[in-house]
């Protein structure tokens, strides 16, 4: 699961008429699932769009952690991680313009097999709707 802890947005004004808004997002893996896992790519992206994509485009995502990464179930240790992350985006949220992050996780299961998810998340100051993707 990949999800926003919270956000608060930073605009600013370039004077170049490059204007961004930055957030701070606290990205949170945790296995669900009945045996443990291996982490092997996170990769995430924010951008302020129109409207939600049926599928995002993730070929220029941020790498956020690469290599292999234990996640456990249950009780078992590390079975949630947390990784800050501070992003930003051209324009800003307004009248028909909403912040989004996407992100994908891929794993390996304990037969070895590469999984991923890609939940995609909207952020809205303070809250996190979460989209299925």
């Amino acid at each position: 699961m990949l999800a926003p802890d919270s956000s608060r947005p930073l605009t600013t004004r370039g004077l170049y008429g490059g204007d961004t808004t930055a957030i701070y997002v606290v990205l949170t893996c945790s296995n669900e699932g009945k045996s443990p896992a291996w982490i092997e790519e996170k990769r995430a992206k924010f951008e302020i769009v129109n409207v939600l994509p049926d599928k995002p485009d993730l070929t220029s995502a941020d790498f956020i952690q690469v290599g292999s990464e234990p996640i456990g179930i249950g009780k078992a240790l590390p079975h949630t991680n947390h990784i800050a992350w501070q992003p930003a985006a051209t324009g800003h949220e307004g009248l028909g313009k909403m912040m989004t992050v996407y992100g994908i996780v891929k794993y390996r299961d304990i037969f070895d097999r590469l999984h991923e998810t890609s939940p995609d998340i909207s952020v809205r100051r303070e809250k996190a709707l979460i989209h299925s993707g």
